[in-house]
């Protein structure tokens, strides 16, 4: 099916190798009425139509509140811009860059002094206002426990203290 849509006089290479949803239904047509029922193509078929075509689809995850093969699509690469998922992702990846423009956490680490990351930071910024007691950050090959107690933040793990800077300016 794949092979008779692109081979449709509309489809062109272009970047969002998109076709006109009339030249789509007439292709489709006119397969359901030639293929007999229960026609099926073969893996090796498709995989090697999708190489031809320079790897047009990409199974991109599309929605962002599950992870399983209903949440996902093949989608070419304009379309996989537009998803759920990647949407939520902008609208976090803005919430932390204006986090870190008005806080910085950091520890002191022996005698340096360490700045968390902007995502860590959001994440300890967003703990803190909401009065938790502890929260975890992830790194790639470890993580560490922020504990909030009276007596000031530290890490769990080292005993190190952790400090909370606003950098709000005003201006009159």
């Amino acid at each position: 099916m794949l092979a008779a849509l692109t081979q449709a006089v509309a489809y062109g290479d272009e970047g969002e190798q998109t076709i006109h949803e009339t030249t789509v239904s007439a292709a489709v047509d006119a397969l359901v009425t030639a293929l007999p029922p229960g026609a099926h193509a073969s893996i090796q078929r498709l995989s090697g139509l999708h190489k031809t075509l320079r790897k047009p689809l990409r199974w991109v995850q599309v929605v962002a509140h599950r992870q399983d093969a209903q949440s996902h699509m093949w989608l070419c690469t304009h379309h996989a811009k537009d998803t759920e998922l990647a949407q939520f992702r902008e609208r976090q990846h803005q919430l932390v860059e204006a986090v870190s423009l008005s806080v910085e956490w950091s520890w002191r680490d022996g005698q340096d002094l360490r700045v968390f990351d902007r995502a860590h930071t959001a994440t300890l910024e967003h703990a803190f206002l909401t009065k938790l007691t502890e929260v975890e950050l992830l790194y790639s090959d470890r993580s560490q426990t922020v504990q909030f107690l009276p007596s000031g933040m530290v890490i769990k793990e080292s005993g190190a203290r952790v400090g909370r800077v606003s950098l709000k300016t005003y201006a009159c």
